[in-house]
């Protein structure tokens, strides 16, 4: 959390109001948001006392927020210091667009880090194949349009974001500044990304919601990436993962199975392997 904030304070624009949900932080981050308060009136803490989630919390922010442009960044992420200004600039560059994203920088706990390419705009069609546009930390979008489509979506137990840069871009352009604006850390353990049945309900979420703006070939495919995810949950029998990993295949372009293959075949070869060298009467680990 201070990392992120500090990351926020640091801006070259400092023309912003900002607003810090505490979700009901046990760990000391409450003492260090009053203090941060107190010293600078551009801060706001607003602090909820049972857990409430993502969606929720960034709701809470966007309802008291008043200013004419809104950002969101995540507590594990940060900000380079140019971000807010490169964005705003590229908004003033085109009267239709509603939001813009940025290229991120993924960093990993090895030490390691990859920067992510975010296409300078998108059609709807694109979007809705896949989000290209990342998370909610390379957000920033009219505060009137957010406050319109209702925010964020707290049916979603993924894929929040995703559905988001969607009903954005029905409502006008979305750009995206080409440069890494945001560092996004990646952390082992627990976490939505990796959980593959909160990915699958979100994806199911997603295509159930706006299945009305696809053509038949994107309905195909949305239902396809479903199947995919559905082969990646290691919880369900490995018969049943190839089942719905072939079905991904079948139902694909060219282009994406291959993706599909390339992130599913080593994991199941993995486990098939694993269950083949389980000891008689032993059950098969399928991690």
């Amino acid at each position: 959390m201070p990392r992120a904030v500090t990351s926020v304070l640091a801006q070259s624009e400092q023309d912003f109001e900002l607003i810090v949900i505490d979700d009901a932080s046990e760990d000391g981050t409450g003492e260090y948001l009053a203090a941060l308060a107190r010293h600078d009136g551009r801060v706001q803490v607003l602090r909820n006392v049972a857990p409430e989630g993502g969606a929720s919390a960034r709701n809470k922010g966007i309802a008291v927020s008043r200013g004419k442009w809104i950002a969101f960044l995540d507590d594990d992420d940060e900000w380079m210091p140019t971000k807010l200004q490169s964005q705003l600039r590229k908004l003033d560059a085109d009267v239709d667009a509603v939001a813009c994203s940025c290229s991120y920088r993924v960093s990993f706990s090895s030490g390691s880090s990859r920067v992510m390419r975010v296409p300078e705009s998108v059609t709807l069609r694109q979007l809705l194949t896949k989000n290209w546009l990342g998370g909610a930390s390379m957000c920033l979008c009219l505060g009137a349009v957010l406050k319109e489509i209702g925010g964020f979506d707290h049916k979603f137990l993924s894929a929040q974001d995703f559905d988001l840069w969607v009903r954005l871009r029905q409502k006008g352009n979305v750009v995206a500044c080409n440069e890494p604006l945001v560092v996004h850390r990646s952390h082992e353990g627990p976490r939505i990304t990796s959980n593959m049945q909160s990915q699958y309900l979100g994806a199911r979420h997603f295509y159930f919601k706006h299945r009305n703006l696809m053509d038949k070939t994107l309905r195909r495919h949305r239902v396809s990436f479903n199947c995919f995810i559905m082969s990646r949950q290691t919880t369900r029998a490995l018969r049943y993962r190839i089942r719905y990993l072939m079905l991904s295949l079948c139902n694909s372009s060219p282009r994406f199975s291959l993706s599909y293959v390339k992130s599913s075949l080593p994991r199941l070869a993995l486990d098939v392997a694993r269950k083949s060298l389980a000891p008689l009467g032993a059950p098969a680990c399928t991690k």
